[in-house]
């Protein structure tokens, strides 16, 4: 709320992701929906307006995993030789994901002279994950809302460690870059 200017603000909005694996172990269909419920309030303005305010739906293919039909034998006459550096374990597994964004709103959630979003716009990323020991790295660079005023280039790094059978942790750093708004999460949480 902002007092001077009498204007009140109340949204919250809610996404549903629906994922399913079809046809062969490497390929994932995505849906994605976001919901959105808004009540603005000032001395001239009543406004309420909820809905899907987009949907994306795209695909994701895992293109090399380094561990697929890949055996780690152990060599029975070095200790040395099964204990050193693994430099394999620099290779990251491949995906990519294509996908098309749907702006089911039109302009009913536009605000503050930032430009409509396109009907439709592409989004594209690239997948990396590497497994050092107990400890994996993913990376995804995502180029969204292409071809629009509106395009950006975001990424998003997370290292996970896994403690026992049924504990995990991570931490994770996200970054949005576009003309309008440019931002960076940190996050870090833990799963039972």
């Amino acid at each position: 709320e902002y007092d001077e200017a009498d204007y009140k603000a109340e949204i919250w909005a809610s996404d549903l992701t629906l994922r399913y694996g079809v046809f062969f172990e490497q390929l994932e269909l995505i849906a994605n929906f976001e919901y959105q419920n808004e009540k603005l309030t000032a001395p001239l303005i009543d406004l309420k307006e909820s809905g899907i305010k987009k949907a994306l739906l795209g695909a994701k293919f895992l293109l090399y995993d380094p561990e697929k039909n890949y055996e780690k034998k152990p060599n029975l006459y070095s200790w040395k030789a099964n204990h050193k550096f693994n430099w394999r374990q620099f290779i990251p597994a491949v995906g990519i994901y294509g996908g098309i964004n749907v702006n089911l709103a039109n302009d009913k959630f536009q605000r503050g002279g930032v430009p409509k979003e396109e009907d439709f716009s592409v989004k594209g990323m690239i997948l990396t994950q590497n497994q050092f020991g107990r400890y994996t790295f993913l990376t995804n660079i995502i180029l969204d809302k292409f071809p629009s005023e509106r395009n950006s280039i975001d990424y998003v790094l997370t290292m996970t460690r896994g403690f026992n059978s049924r504990w995990s942790g991570f931490i994770e750093i996200q970054g949005f870059n576009n003309q309008y708004y440019k931002d960076h999460y940190f996050r870090t949480g833990a799963a039972y």
